[in-house]
């Protein structure tokens, strides 16, 4: 009998297994293959991948930030690991919106994988489908579409999660290292992830004790340094001119009018989420409800045991995880820090519920929670599902090259083109010499013999460039890059240079 059940319990893995592979493979292509275009272009997509192709134009990894010192020298504003990465990307592949994009749109999809396949490895298939499930009705997965870091943050974290229960479980310094490399790697993808090792090293206290417990901090430190030396060798020969940066940047909660106070930016958050905020709210509530109280009561278990039991070791560093990127989301108020909190509370959830489903007294309250918590997804899923809609029905309608076409026809070819940030990725693909202005309100100064590149919004009200020098050009071309798409139409104008014959084009040419 009992052979019986073991036999059945591998089978369960292995279906289990096809279907989380099967669901994250069709979330992954959906989107996949209208990165080039959907979601449309993005302020940060500029910002986190200019310095790659200034690098690999010759003109140094930098990119100047509003009054930051050093601005002409590094970019040392933010983590390095990402841009630094993209050199090579770019190298490989070229620059283009996709390749802005792909780079932590597989890393997510790769760290969502890698935990389904580590549940079903301990015994924990149901969770494994719960989470793969959870994913493609999760914000994050919509988040991460978008040319920055998060994606790749989280396939570090997935490495530390990983890295820290091995640890816990049977401790070594090898195991410990992995944690300490990954989840300092994470930080180095993104300061605010730095959170997350603090309480990697919290879960090591709790867990472990004596020797045990002086080894495996022993062996986490040694890889948090060796991330450490790696982020010394990315920002060399400029260590000192990039901490300066990155001090500079911290210093400033915002600038001009991004400049908001924390209640406010939650509140921001709460209404960007649309159809999203309630699935997000039952998962921030039962971290802080369910899953904080019960995984408080597991570890007290565990510290007086000899080693952790496989599940409550998840489960707790789970929920400890879920609290860290709660923390991160709470301090950034945007909805991309959602990728790092969404993931841990589905992931305990979903091993809580599987072990709930296994005993009878709690099987009536397992399948209430489990429905009102649908119920909550259910939104959110279907809110990704019209996201999905209008990339295919609009796929051929929000193509570049009808963008780009539009700027041939005006902009001379070895033309000095300046345009606001979120339009680099066009005039690149346009095969323009193009740069962006300066980051964070700069409103430049751009020579008289540049043209430039800007939206319709930037004419009426001046963010990126210098009011005067606006003024002091001609509009050559004022018009919609994608007339055909309802909603999702980018007005968008092109100005000669100051010096330029007093001459534009014809009126049946601007829409």
């Amino acid at each position: 009998m009992r052979a019986w059940l073991i036999s059945k319990r591998l089978s369960n893995c292995g279906l289990c297994l096809i279907a989380c592979n099967a669901l994250l493979g069709i979330g992954f292509i959906a989107f996949f293959v209208s990165l080039d275009r959907y979601p449309q272009i993005y302020p940060d997509d500029s910002f986190y991948n200019y310095p790659a192709i200034s690098y690999l134009e010759g003109k140094g990894f930098k990119y100047k930030v509003a009054n930051a010192p050093h601005g002409d020298t590094c970019f040392g504003y933010h983590a390095p690991i990402f841009p630094h990465l993209q050199v090579a990307v770019f190298r490989q592949f070229g620059a283009s919106q996709f390749t802005f994009r792909a780079t932590q749109y597989i890393s997510a999809y790769l760290a969502i994988t890698i935990l389904c396949n580590f549940l079903i490895a301990r015994r924990l298939p149901l969770a494994a489908v719960v989470l793969a499930a959870a994913w493609l009705g999760d914000r994050s997965s919509q988040e991460v579409m978008l040319g920055r870091m998060e994606g790749l943050a989280l396939l570090c974290l997935a490495g530390g999660f990983l890295g820290l229960v091995n640890t816990i479980e049977l401790p070594s310094i090898r195991r410990a290292v992995l944690c300490g490399v990954c989840t300092a790697a994470a930080a180095a993808v993104h300061p605010v992830a730095a959170v997350f090792a603090f309480i990697a090293v919290g879960c090591l206290a709790v867990f472990l004790r004596g020797g045990v417990r002086i080894r495996a901090m022993t062996g986490f430190g040694l890889g948090a340094m060796a991330t450490v030396a790696l982020v010394v060798w990315l920002w060399w020969p400029h260590v000192t001119e990039s901490l300066e940066q990155f001090q500079w940047s911290v210093s400033q909660q915002s600038v001009g009018r991004f400049e908001t106070t924390q209640s406010a930016r939650i509140h921001h958050l709460w209404q960007v989420l649309g159809w999203a905020k309630y699935w997000t709210l039952a998962l921030a509530l039962s971290a802080v409800v369910v899953l904080v109280p019960v995984s408080l009561t597991e570890a007290s278990k565990s510290r007086f045991t000899a080693a952790a039991l496989g599940r409550r070791t998840i489960l707790v560093v789970a929920s400890a995880f879920a609290l860290a990127g709660l923390a991160c989301v709470a301090k950034g108020g945007q909805a991309y820090y959602l990728v790092y909190f969404t993931v841990w509370p589905a992931l305990a959830i979903a091993v809580f519920f599987e072990q709930a489903a296994y005993a009878k007294d709690r099987r009536l309250w397992t399948a209430f929670a489990a429905a009102v918590l649908a119920a909550a997804w259910a939104p959110s899923l279907l809110w990704n599902g019209l996201r999905f809609r209008e990339s295919i029905l609009y796929r051929d309608q929000i193509a570049h090259e009808r963008f780009t076409e539009q700027l041939a026809a005006v902009i001379p070819k070895r033309a000095r083109v300046v345009s606001i940030p979120e339009l680099l990725i066009i005039g690149k693909e346009g095969g323009l010499n193009v740069t962006p202005a300066p980051w964070h309100e700069e409103r430049a100064q751009v020579g008289d013999d540049a043209w430039l590149l800007v939206k319709e919004a930037e004419l009426v009200d001046p963010r990126w460039i210098a009011a005067e020098c606006l003024a002091s050009r001609k509009v050559f071309f004022l018009g919609d890059a994608f007339p055909e798409a309802p909603g999702l139409g980018y007005r968008f104008a092109v100005l000669g240079p100051a010096d330029a014959a007093r001459t534009s084009v014809s009126l049946h040419n601007v829409r």
